[in-house]
C-alpha cells in the first residue's frame, strides 16, 4: 500500500465498518496448524513466510547459485521495488531512464511489494521489457483500476480487482513465464510479497520457482499473486489462493503486501544478524538498489481535528515511519558487509501534489520525473533522507547524490 493510497483507505475505513453487511467472499474453515504448513498444490516451493528462519530462506535463495551467477555476471546486484499505487510510475520511469542512459546493471535478485510487484517481473527480465513498463504505466490502461471517487470503493471492490487482474494479464503470459524460468534456473531470484490476512503475516512468493514448476495453473497463480500484492485493502476485493494441508484444501485470503511491509529488501532474520552462509565466495562487488515509489521526507500539513483526517494522517505517518526503519536497517546491514547502498525516491523536486488515483496524466508526470532523474545521473542516494534530523540540509546542494554507476 502506498503512503498516499493509505490515506484514501483510511478515509473509507469508517464507512466500511458502517457498511459491514456488504457481501463477503465464501470461506472454508481451517485451523492455525493447517495454515502453518499449507502449501500450493503441486508447487511446494512456491513461497515462505517473510519472517521465516535463515535456514528456510536458504532453501529459496540458494546462496551458492546466487553467488555463482553473480560471479558469471561480474557483480551481485539486488533490486527492491516498493509499493506506491499510481506512484509506481516513478519506478517504471527510473528503470527505463536507467536503460537509456546505458548504465542499468543486470540483477541477480529482484523483489517487489504492491505496485513494485507489478514492476518486478518486467525489471527482472531486463530492458527487453521496457516497452511493457511504459505501456502499463503511461498508456492509460491502468486508469480503470482507480476510477470513481471514495464512495465507489465500497461498492466496486470486485470490479476493481477484475480490472487489476486484467491489467496484470495484459503483460504476463506463458512466454514471460518461460523466460523467468530460464533465469531462475541460472540461479537468479524473483520474489514478491502479499499479506495473508488469516495469519496476519507477510508471504514471500518465489515467482521463479512457480514459473519453472511446469504446473498447468502456474500462470493463473502468477497473475493472482501479482494482483493480490497490489490490492489495497478496502479498495480491492481480496484474492483467494487455494492451498493444501494434510490432504485438505482451503483458500487463504491475500491482500496488498504493503499492509505488512512497504519494501522487501533483506529477510528479517538476516537483518537481525542471522546470515545465510554459502560455500561459494563472492568474488565481485555487491550493490543494493532500492526504488521507493513514495515520498520519504516529512510533509507539513495542517490537519483538521476530525476523525477521518486524523486517522488518515496517522496511518500515513505510520507507513512512512515503517518504510524508513526498514531502510535504516538495510543501510546498516549493507554497510557492515561492504555492499553498496543506493536509494531512489520521490523527493521535493516533484512539484505535483500527491494523488491516490490512477489518472493517466498524473502517472505520466510521475513516470517522466523518474525517467528524467535517472537520465540525469543524479538519482541514487547513499544515505537515508533526513536521517539526522528534519531538513538540516534544506537549501543546500544535495551532497548525497551520486552518479549512476
Amino acid at each position: 500500500m502506498s503512503i498516499h493510497a493509505s490515506m484514501r483507505f483510511a478515509v473509507t475505513l469508517g464507512l466500511v465498518v458502517t457498511l459491514a453487511a456488504c457481501a463477503s467472499l465464501p470461506r472454508t474453515d481451517f485451523t492455525a496448524k493447517q495454515q502453518s504448513i499449507a502449501q500450493i498444490p503441486g508447487i511446494p516451493n512456491a513461497r515462505l513466510w517473510a519472517d521465516a528462519s535463515a535456514d528456510d530462506f536458504a532453501k529459496v535463495v540458494h546462496m551458492n547459485e546466487l553467488y555463482a551467477v553473480s560471479n558469471q555476471i561480474g557483480a551481485m546486484n539486488f533490486l527492491a521495488l516498493s509499493g506506491g499505487a499510481a506512484d509506481g510510475a516513478f519506478g517504471a520511469g527510473v528503470l527505463t531512464g536507467w536503460t537509456d542512459v546505458g548504465k542499468r546493471p543486470e540483477f541477480v535478485m529482484v523483489s517487489g511489494v504492491s505496485a513494485g510487484a507489478l514492476i518486478a517481473p518486467l525489471a527482472f527480465l531486463g530492458p527487453d521489457y521496457d516497452d511493457e513498463l511504459v505501456r502499463a504505466w503511461t498508456s492509460g490502461i491502468a486508469e480503470s483500476v482507480g476510477e470513481g471517487g471514495i464512495f465507489s470503493l465500497l461498492f466496486s471492490q470486485e470490479s476493481r480487482r477484475l480490472a487489476l487482474f486484467e491489467l496484470v494479464s495484459s503483460f504476463t503470459n506463458e512466454e514471460m513465464l518461460k523466460r523467468i524460468a530460464e533465469q531462475h534456473r541460472r540461479g537468479k531470484r524473483l520474489v514478491v510479497v502479499t499479506t495473508n490476512l488469516d495469519a496476519q503475516r507477510p508471504v514471500v512468493w518465489d515467482l521463479g520457482a512457480i514459473a519453472a514448476s511446469g504446473h498447468p495453473k502456474a500462470l493463473e497463480l502468477f497473475r493472482n499473486i501479482l494482483t493480490a500484492s497490489a490490492s489495497i485493502p478496502g479498495a480491492f476485493e481480496p484474492t483467494l489462493i487455494e492451498v493444501e494441508a494434510n490432504g485438505q484444501r482451503f483458500a487463504e485470503l491475500h491482500v496488498d503486501g504493503g499492509a505488512t511491509m512497504q519494501v522487501f529488501t533483506i529477510p528479517e532474520t538476516m537483518l537481525a544478524g542471522n546470515g545465510i552462509e554459502s560455500k561459494v565466495k563472492r568474488k565481485v562487488p555487491a550493490n543494493f538498489y532500492i526504488i521507493m515509489n513514495n515520498r520519504l521526507t516529512p510533509e507539513f500539513q495542517v490537519v483538521q481535528g476530525a476523525t477521518v483526517p486524523v486517522l488518515a494522517r496517522s496511518l500515513s505517518s505510520l507507513i512512512k515511519t515503517h518504510a524508513r526503519l526498514t531502510l535504516v536497517a538495510t543501510h546498516e546491514f549493507t554497510r557492515s558487509r561492504n555492499i553498496g547502498f543506493n536509494l531512489a525516491y520521490i523527493n521535493d523536486d516533484f512539484p505535483t501534489e500527491p494523488k491516490s488515483s490512477f489518472a493517466t496524466a498524473y502517472m505520466r508526470s510521475v513516470f517522466k520525473f523518474g525517467y528524467d532523474k535517472a537520465k540525469s545521473g543524479r538519482i541514487w542516494k547513499k544515505e537515508i533522507p533526513f536521517l539526522n534530523g528534519p531538513r538540516q540540509d534544506a537549501g543546500l546542494p544535495d551532497a548525497a547524490a551520486v552518479a549512476v554507476q
